[in-house]
């Protein structure tokens, strides 16, 4: 059971994962699939001006909708309202109803308590006006599942999705800093991660692969795969695939080396109808 509030405070710290890494790439990621799903902003030349503000309101739909997965402490929904989407049209989907009880979501988004392997039957009863959502987010969430039950994720996710939605999906690295060999890092064990906020958390391992093959499997096209950490840009092509950490674990045993992924080491996916 997570302690709703102690991880909330973490959170807020200035050397958090989210304030370190994943907060900034979802503004990234926000700032420019606005500017492609709204091609806004434009210079005579027809050139893209870079942003100089964080609130595009008058530049979004009324009815955009967007549904948060693993809404937790409300992160993700403060940012997308700082964006300009109207907090009415978020539904903030979590499977711990403590984090819903004690999050600081903006007043008026819709709060589900649910897990994402079976949501859209509670979705349809409690919120019969939401269906087709334009942009769905899950923010540190397929980490804690396995295979089967991602896969059924995505699948119930695509249910909801409409035609030109965006799945966004941030996610630790499968790389671990006690990953040494090969056979280490395909070993599909459970790890237990420990945090201050809760008791140990489950963390189902699963390679790069295999997080592409289950979006295909649910019948969503990946069109963007990127790393980030704390020390890294927010959209690097550093250990995109196995085969590359295959690499990186041989010249760490050839060299003895052992060298430590970056801190915070994060994959995040953008997927399309």
């Amino acid at each position: 059971m997570v302690d709703a509030e102690r991880f909330a405070e973490y959170t807020k710290t200035p050397d958090s994962a989210w304030n370190l890494v994943e907060g900034k790439v979802l503004n990234y990621v926000l700032e420019r699939y606005y500017k492609d799903r709204f091609d806004w902003l434009k210079r005579k030349e027809n050139e893209l001006i870079p942003a100089t503000i964080t609130k595009y309101d008058s530049l979004i739909p009324k009815d955009f909708r967007v549904l948060d997965i693993g809404t937790g402490t409300g992160n993700v929904a403060h940012t997308l309202v700082e964006f300009g989407v109207d907090p009415r049209n978020i539904v903030g989907l979590d499977n711990d109803p403590n984090m819903l009880k004690t999050s600081n979501h903006p007043d008026g988004v819709n709060k589900l308590h649910a897990g994402v392997q079976n949501f859209v039957p509670k979705l349809k009863e409690e919120f019969p006006g939401f269906g087709n959502f334009d942009m769905v987010t899950a923010n540190m969430v397929f980490h804690l599942l396995n295979y089967g039950d991602y896969v059924k994720s995505l699948k119930q996710i695509k249910q909801v999705m409409a035609e030109r939605s965006q799945l966004y999906i941030m996610l630790p690295h499968p790389l671990r800093e006690d990953i040494h060999t090969i056979a280490a890092y395909h070993d599909r064990r459970t790890l237990d991660e420990i945090t201050p906020w809760c008791e140990p958390v489950e963390y189902k391992v699963k390679t790069i692969n295999e997080y592409k093959r289950g979006l295909a499997q649910a019948g969503l096209n990946t069109w963007k795969i990127r790393t980030t950490g704390a020390d890294q840009g927010l959209e690097d092509n550093f250990l995109l695939s196995d085969e590359a950490v295959w690499s990186h674990i041989r010249a760490d045993t050839n060299h003895l080396t052992k060298a430590k992924p970056p801190h915070y080491f994060r994959l995040w996916l953008m997927a399309s109808r």
